[in-house]
């Protein structure tokens, strides 16, 4: 059974006031202050979150279609979200147009997993995906109204879905550089080794000057996915998404890479159906975790001792979804900066890298 759609949705804004509801449903983001605790309803992954267990997902989108396939008896007539993402659009799109959404249920959740956690999606999902995010990123170039752009998404996102929508030019080229990822990996230019359970290393091969910027580029949150990046991460996640990344890229200089520690791209998230890394714990503040892990420390202070280069190998001390290791931002989490904080040549051969943080995040 589906349930009942919500009449009403809202995005919070200075300029406009919250109607009046009996029943308001917060959905993707904090709940904040007008959150009254047993009459409002919380369904969200943002930390901390006091969404259900019956309906906690890994991303808000696929809790709120947990929630509309198994309704509870009182009825919601006010969703809201307070920011503008793929996640949210989605989370307020299933609510809204339950039947619609739910009959594309895999495709509406691998969408959000794309945004929210560069998941390693198929091209449908991806192409949902995309078509938001370039919407997003021509509607923060206007005046618009958080509302309308709510809203254009919402027809966008539907026309994907039905299949009577033209497809943007970013979905076809984002697609071109993820699958040319795919080929690198696939013929070997990209060597991917499983060092533990849950610790992956890639070693990219020697590049021109020009792709070495793209090579260690790490995208922001929710990016369009274009050439701007070598090697996309969703590519990287396609098979090892619940993962630590070692990246290691090698240096122009003979005997020398850069070497990048990526946690998985959701762990800034409440995720309780995904392996969690160890060493992030929530502060309370809104997604923000605190890095300790003292096996990480150790490891990396081992990195230290046996650099011979200028760069200093330094952990991340807090994350977000925007911010871990200064420098490189999420979700690097540990590094070889330099004293400009940006990505610094090491001595340590990447195999030598991987033999140390083996044993890290799997507690051997």
């Amino acid at each position: 059974m589906i349930g009942h759609a919500v009449d009403g949705w809202h995005i919070v804004d200075a300029d406009v006031p919250m109607p009046p509801a009996e029943r308001i449903i917060y959905a993707d983001g904090a709940a904040g202050p007008s959150f009254r605790p047993g009459v409002d309803l919380e369904l969200s992954h943002w930390v901390p979150t006091t969404t259900p267990e019956r309906w906690a997902a890994d991303t808000s989108t696929e809790a709120c279609v947990r929630f509309v396939e198994d309704p509870p008896s009182q009825r919601y007539d006010l969703v809201v979200n307070n920011h503008l993402d793929t996640d949210g659009i989605l989370s307020l799109l299933v609510l809204v147009h339950p039947s619609d959404a739910v009959s594309h249920r895999a495709t509406v959740i691998g969408a959000a997993e794309m945004g929210d956690f560069n998941a390693g999606v198929d091209r449908t999902s991806f192409a949902l995906a995309q078509e938001l995010t370039a919407l997003m990123g021509r509607a923060r170039g206007t005046s618009q109204p958080l509302r309308d752009t709510y809203r254009d998404a919402f027809d966008r996102a539907l026309g994907v879905l039905e299949g009577c929508q033209e497809p943007d030019v970013s979905v076809t080229d984002g697609w071109h550089h993820l699958e040319l990822g795919a080929e690198r990996v696939a013929d070997g230019a990209v060597s991917v080794e499983r060092v533990a359970p849950h610790l992956v290393a890639f070693l990219l091969p020697s590049l021109a000057d020009d792709d070495l910027a793209p090579a260690l580029r790490v995208p922001p949150h929710n990016a369009l996915v274009d050439g701007s990046v070598w090697l996309w991460p969703h590519v990287r996640n396609r098979a090892h998404g619940e993962s630590v990344h070692l990246v290691s890229v090698p240096s122009p200089d003979p005997g020398a890479w850069f070497h990048d520690v990526w946690l998985p791209g959701y762990t800034w998230a409440q995720t309780p159906d995904r392996w969690r890394p160890p060493g992030a714990t929530p502060t309370g503040g809104s997604n923000v975790w605190a890095v300790d892990h003292p096996a990480l420390d150790r490891a990396v202070a081992h990195l230290a001792r046996a650099e011979r280069g200028p760069g200093q190998w330094t952990v991340a001390q807090e994350l977000t979804p925007f911010s871990a290791l200064t420098g490189r931002g999420f979700p690097i989490v540990a590094s070889c900066l330099g004293r400009d904080r940006e990505p610094t040549p090491s001595t340590v051969h990447p195999q030598a890298v991987a033999e140390v943080l083996a044993p890290v995040f799997d507690g051997a």
